[in-house]
């Protein structure tokens, strides 16, 4: 395990950045990280629709716990979604990682019914 929680994100981040689909830029602070990626979506039944959103997987440290703000970058920088973790929980990463995700997604499929995403 990290020696402190400030690494601990930080090696958590780079975990996401290479393991979620999509990812494209990731950003480090002292207690924070940034792991950006993108979603495709598209209007049903509108094949040449294919569009993109771009998320902000923000993951914070505070007190022993590890905060993810899932947040869509758009004008309103809208959070769609947070997950609370333990320090502990971060040992297994692929664990954190798909609740990361399936978090994303059902946020995403809510605020956006109109749409089609592309997993």
């Amino acid at each position: 395990m990290a020696t402190d929680l400030g690494q601990l994100i930080k090696q958590f981040a780079k975990y996401l950045y290479k393991n979620i689909p999509g990812a494209y830029k990731i950003n480090f602070g002292s207690m924070t990280s940034d792991v950006f990626t993108v979603v495709y979506y598209q209007v049903p039944g509108d094949a040449h629709s294919f569009k993109e959103m771009n998320i902000d997987i923000s993951i914070t440290g505070y007190a022993n716990k590890i905060r993810i703000n899932i947040t869509q970058m758009d004008h309103l920088e809208k959070t769609i979604g947070q997950i609370i973790f333990n320090e502990d929980d971060l040992l297994d990463k692929e664990r954190c990682k798909y609740r990361i995700i399936e978090k994303m997604r059902t946020a995403l499929v809510k605020e956006y019914s109109e749409y089609d995403f592309v997993w």
